[in-house]
Order: structure tokens, then C-alpha cells, then sequence
């Protein structure tokens, strides 16, 4: 391993960079890149242990994040990387955590159908993990949880909140109330419902909604009551909602029962 790179040619930095523009690599290699000397520390104190650690010139000297594995990197070689604008001096590649919802007995699990935009699965993997879901599911055609963006947007969630990817049916058929979140006649207000009871959160795509498949399995259609002034939500900012809802109310018979 080179103590410094000065070149956006060297092979570290081409295997970085491949890493960050490709799926298919990321998954191969089971890495990704983070980005930030804030985000890498978080995925540092979970536990998780860089397979490297790139850092600028500007950090490589006295960040917390110097580790004697690190390997300087020039500003240039470095910039060539970043997913950002501005490199912010420091990268990591990460193996990928394990990969599926592992709890025996989980009682709130998020479902992302075909969620594409990788702010708003990031936005979900972070609301996820706050709000103390046990996990979140991707559906084939769902962004990739590993794509940069989406390691930003969820600002290191990931290592709070189990990740799982695969078909559908192998999380709806769980046995788990599935609710499905979509605005409209017919839905039932989200404080309405009764989040204490285990239950599966479906968020459908941005413009397509959920699959005809889970649509036709769903015991519940879930909606956020909204002014008419605004026609809908973002599917990020929906999520979030009932998730928090969901959370409220878990929280507040956890309370009741120590009081009893």
C-alpha cells in the first residue's frame, strides 16, 4: 500500500472511483465509498473498519481520522473521487455491513418499492434509524442503499438501522401486517392507525406508486391528512411522518406499561 498518491490514475484512486459511479462493482466487491471526515468517523465508532482510508493534504496531518493504514492522497487525485463539488479531504471504502433484517421478532419494518431518488432513500434509511424501525427493505429497482448520494442523504444511518435488499414477497410473506402509504379517498389517516401491532410500511415509486403485487396484498392503505392547499408529499417526507407517528405511539405505551 503507497503511503501517497499524487495521481488520478493510480489504481487505488481508478478502483475509488468505480466504486463510486457503479452498482454492479459495489456489490461485487460488497464496498462503498464515504465521503466526509463526519460521516466516516460515524461509521467508525459503530464498528465498521475501512479496508481504506483516503485523507488530503489538509487533514493527513492532524485529523482525528488518522490512522496509521491511512494513505495521503493530492488535493487533484482526491478531487477526482469526490462525489461532492468541493472534496471535503477525506474518503473511505468500507466493506458493505451484513446485508439483511436479522431480529427474530421485528415490529416495524420499512418497505422502499421502487424508490428511486437517492435523497429521499436517504432521507428514509436516516428516519428510519431515528425513529427506531428495525429495518429497511429495497425491492429490485429501488436505488442502491450503498450509492454515495444515499450514504449523504442518510448521513451514516446506515450502521444504526439493518438493511435488507431482495424480492418482495420475501418480506411480505413475514406474516406482518403490510400497509401500504399513498395519499387519496379510501386512505385511512395515519393516526388512525395502530402502530403497535407489527407491521410492514410500503412506499411506493415516486411517480408509479407501489407494485400491482403488493397493492393486491395490502390490509391496510395508510394516508397523511394534509392541507388542501397542498396536493401531496414527497415520498421521503411522507415516510418520515408516519414513521415518527408510528414511533410516538410505540413510545408512549412503552411509558404507560412501566406506569402500570
Amino acid at each position: 500500500m503507497p503511503r501517497r498518491i499524487d495521481s488520478p490514475t493510480n489504481s487505488i484512486i481508478v478502483r475509488a472511483r468505480s466504486l463510486r459511479d457503479s452498482r454492479r462493482r459495489r456489490w461485487t466487491e460488497r464496498a462503498f465509498l464515504v465521503e466526509g471526515p463526519r460521516f466516516i468517523a460515524d461509521f467508525l465508532e459503530s464498528g465498521l473498519v475501512p479496508e481504506l482510508l483516503l485523507l488530503g493534504d489538509g487533514l493527513s496531518s492532524d485529523s482525528l481520522l488518522r490512522r496509521e493504514d491511512h494513505v495521503e492522497v493530492a488535493e487533484r487525485a482526491l478531487s477526482d473521487v469526490s462525489a461532492t463539488e468541493h472534496s471535503q479531504g477525506a474518503i473511505a471504502i468500507f466493506p458493505f455491513p451484513i446485508v439483511g433484517l436479522r431480529r427474530a421478532s421485528p415490529t416495524l419494518i420499512l418497505v422502499l418499492d421502487r424508490v428511486q431518488d437517492p435523497g429521499n432513500v436517504g432521507t428514509l434509511i436516516r428516519s428510519a434509524a431515528a425513529s427506531e424501525a428495525d429495518g429497511v427493505w429495497f425491492t429490485p429497482g429501488a436505488a442502491d442503499p450503498f450509492n454515495p448520494k444515499v450514504i449523504r442523504a442518510a448521513a451514516a444511518a446506515h450502521a444504526a438501522v439493518e438493511i435488507g435488499v431482495g424480492p418482495v414477497e420475501e418480506i411480505l410473506d413475514r406474516g406482518y401486517r403490510i400497509a401500504v402509504a399513498e395519499s387519496g379517498l379510501g386512505s385511512t389517516p395515519m393516526d388512525d392507525v395502530d402502530w403497535k401491532i407489527p407491521s410492514i410500511i410500503v412506499l411506493g415509486n415516486e411517480g408509479g406508486g407501489v407494485s400491482r403485487e403488493i397493492a393486491e396484498r395490502a390490509e391496510l392503505v395508510v394516508g397523511i391528512p394534509i392541507s388542501v392547499r397542498v396536493e401531496s408529499l414527497n415520498v421521503g417526507v411522507a415516510g418520515s411522518v408516519i414513521l415518527f407517528e408510528a414511533a410516538r405511539q410505540r413510545r408512549r405505551a412503552r411509558i404507560e406499561e412501566k406506569a402500570t
